[in-house]
Parts: C-alpha cells; structure tokens; sequence
C-alpha cells in the first residue's frame, strides 16, 4: 500500500511543470553548499560484524535494497560540531534501523558517508517486536531545547505492526525523556501517511509547553500533541483534502506544516499547510489549533471551519515547505528544480512567490526542509534532495547522485550571497 502512495505521489511530480519552459530556462543556476551526498545506496554500520551478519542471515538487512532517506536535521553543538540525522523508514523488511546518524569517522566526509543507529542499535534490533522500542522512524525535529522529536510510524512494509508514537530524546544525553503513544482515534491503521512534523516550543524556560503538529496525507488530517497535558487530539477539515478538479485525482491531502514566528509583526500566529494535491495554501489562528475543545464535537455545533482561510493559489504544486524566523515561508516546487518563498503578511500569488534557488541537479524531489540555527543563531535551510526514479524501484546508472543534503543560511539566501553553512568550519572535503 505504502509503495504504490508513494507511486502516485511520484505520478505528480511528472504530471505538472511549474513554470514555461521558456521562463525556466532563464532562472539562473543557484548551488547549495552539498553536505553529503550519495552515488551508491547507503551503507548501514553495526557495532559488531557478527550483528551485521546476523541481520543480513534474517533477512533484516538486504544487500540488494537501495535503502531511501526520507527525513534529515543538522544538530550544532556548542563546540561547533554539528550531527546529521536520517530517518531511513522500514519501506520494506530489509531496513535493519530507521534512525541514523552519519557515523564519526565519515563526519567531514562528502561523498558515500556511512551511518550509525540512533541513539543504538539496540533500540532497532527488535524489528517490529517491541513497541516500546523504534518500529520505523519517519519524521524528526530538533526544537530550541536541544531535543529531537521522532515520528515513529510502527509501520514496516505497509503492516501497522505497532501503533504509532512520538519520542522525544534529550540530544545533550542521548537519552530517551517522553514517549507518547497515539490513541486509535487520532490515525487510520494502513492509511495514514505522516508527511511532516514541527513543534512550538513558548520559549527556552518553558520547554514542556510545547505543542507538535503532524500532517497525515493520505488520511487528510492533522495531528496535534499536547506536551504538557500529555494529550492529543485530531483535526479534519475539508481543505485537508486533495483537491479532485484538478487532472491527476491523487489521493495526497495535507502535506506540510509551519508555523508563524513567535515575533511576527501580524497580531496573530497562524499555523499554515497545503494539500500536495492542490495550488492553495491555508492558514488557521494558532491558538484555535491548541484549543482541543473545539474539536471534540462535529462541525456543526462548533462552526470552526469559518477560522481556516484560503490565502491565494500559487498556481502550481509545492512539496516540502517551513517558515522562517522573519515570516519567509519557503517551498520547494513540484517539477520545476527550484525554491521560492512567500513573505508572510503580503497577498498570496503567484506574482509574490519570489524564486531563491534553481538547479536541476540539486532540487530533485525534497522529501526533508529544515531550519536549524548554528552557534551564532544564524539560521539555516537545509533539504534532502532524492532522485525521484528511486521512489519508484529504479537504479541509478553509474555515478549519478541518489540523494544529497544541501544547505544555505538564511541571510545568503535573502541577499543573493554565495551559500555559506556552519557546517563549513568542520568539514573540509566540500565541492559545489
């Protein structure tokens, strides 16, 4: 079932061209600063040969599988170090751990780093057994409190074989501080489709006030979790849904989730999504979102649906979005290799939508768009490029690359500059 959503979901991408191609031909040429990235599939480390050998004997570790990243966040330490995390989901049976990190010995290196198991591969080796452990990790976020958020979908080749859960691990200690189990009413067992993750933190002082928000695509929902009440809740909405006029009739409804700066300079914060299978973007006041009162009851009694706004139509497609600390609202764009923003407050159109970065050989299908702030605050866009032919069980030819991390600080991006990343004063071994 999960292959075939991710099928058509690759069936857009080559459906739609974002703009003319006379109009494209003229976007200038714009290089991220390439973290890693890989020619071959990636090589999964063990802490011993005899547990590699052993996965690989059972089945849990195929040689033959090229094994697809879908989710990634950069970690900066205070030392300037930086970690670079990967969810690599059980798609299939041969995926020994879902949760990586690029391995110590390969930190400066660019090209085909090997991974390590997060936080160790005992939370893994279990394979779908143990529910209290990681079944299949899908979406990460780092928050300002220096804690990663997972996503485990407890799904492995499409079998819900546990319920799905948000851990939350303490990234000073590497040790495991909230887990949360979801409750049957807020997924749809085999449908749900967890295409994004992001938590608001109120502030440094006040970190278990804090809310995350889950997009599910293919359940056409969104998910929110109450840290401090230890409670979660559902929101349907009909601009959840994909939109049926359009000609592919795909099935993906909401798609992203981000939320408005706490230092907007409109009176509100607003949390905004889109359908992947839609032009339109949408925002509804925050602080109704956090209400979990107003959604225990139908429609009809409590008239929400009025909150939720239709801001304009980008007259295309968008993946992968997030805002930034200044209101920019970034998105990459469904077949057209390239990143726009839109700033927060001014009307929503296609005439607003301002092109920051154009590649065809860096912006293929952006499955992963993260901010993360480096020691000096700057802050960061980072995004995990996939060769979108990957999704759909093909192989690669030589020396082609399957998927890159790419990076770019903010300000460079805002003032046209060179990219430059924090991550640039470690690793040495960098060619754009």
């Amino acid at each position: 079932m999960l292959k075939f959503k991710i099928f058509v979901l690759i069936e857009i991408i080559f459906s739609y061209l974002v703009f003319a191609s006379e109009n494209v031909n003229r976007l200038k040429q714009r290089q991220f600063y390439t973290l890693h990235k890989w020619t071959r599939g990636i090589e999964l480390t063990f802490p011993s040969e005899s547990e590699r050998s052993a996965a690989i004997s059972a089945g849990y570790y195929d040689l033959n599988r090229i094994q697809l990243p879908v989710d990634i966040d950069i970690e900066y330490k205070e030392n300037s170090n930086h970690r670079t995390f990967l969810t690599i989901p059980r798609l299939n049976f041969g995926v020994p751990y879902s949760l990586a990190t690029i391995r110590n010995a390969d930190h400066q290196t660019e090209l085909n780093p090997k991974v390590q198991a997060y936080p160790s591969y005992e939370w893994h080796h279990s394979h779908g057994t143990n529910c209290s452990a990681i079944t299949s990790a899908l979406r990460t976020y780092i928050d300002e409190c220096q804690r990663l958020w997972v996503l485990d979908s407890g799904q492995i080749n499409s079998l819900q074989w546990c319920p799905p859960q948000i851990l939350v691990f303490n990234l000073t200690t590497d040790q495991l501080i909230q887990r949360f189990v979801l409750p049957s009413n807020n997924y749809k067992a085999g449908i749900s489709v967890y295409t994004d993750m992001v938590a608001g933190v109120v502030s440094e002082d006040k970190c278990n006030h804090t809310h995350v928000y889950i997009s599910d695509a293919w359940g056409h929902g969104l998910i929110v979790y109450d840290m401090l009440k230890h409670k979660s809740w559902r929101i349907e909405h009909d601009l959840m849904k994909p939109d049926r006029t359009l000609i592919n009739n795909a099935h993906d409804g909401i798609f992203t989730v981000s939320l408005s700066p706490k230092n907007t300079k409109l009176q509100v914060r607003y949390l905004y999504f889109h359908s992947l299978n839609s032009f339109n973007e949408v925002r509804i006041p925050l602080h109704l979102i956090n209400n979990e009162s107003l959604w225990y009851y139908p429609k009809e009694i409590l008239a929400t649906a009025k909150y939720f706004t239709v801001l304009g139509s980008r007259g295309t497609q968008c993946e992968s979005e997030i805002m930034d600390d200044y209101g920019n609202l970034y998105c990459t764009l469904i077949g057209s290799n390239a990143l726009v923003s839109w700033k927060e407050g001014r009307k929503y159109s296609a005439d607003n939508l301002n092109v920051l970065a154009y590649g065809p050989q860096q912006w293929r299908f952006i499955t992963g768009l993260k901010l993360t702030k480096h020691r000096q605050k700057h802050q960061e866009l980072w995004a995990l490029s996939t060769e979108p032919k990957l999704f759909m069980g093909n192989t690669m030819a030589g020396e082609q690359v399957m998927y890159q991390i790419i990076g770019c600080r903010v300000k460079n991006l805002l003032r046209n500059e060179h990219c430059t990343v924090g991550a640039m004063d470690t690793t040495t071994s960098n060619h754009i």
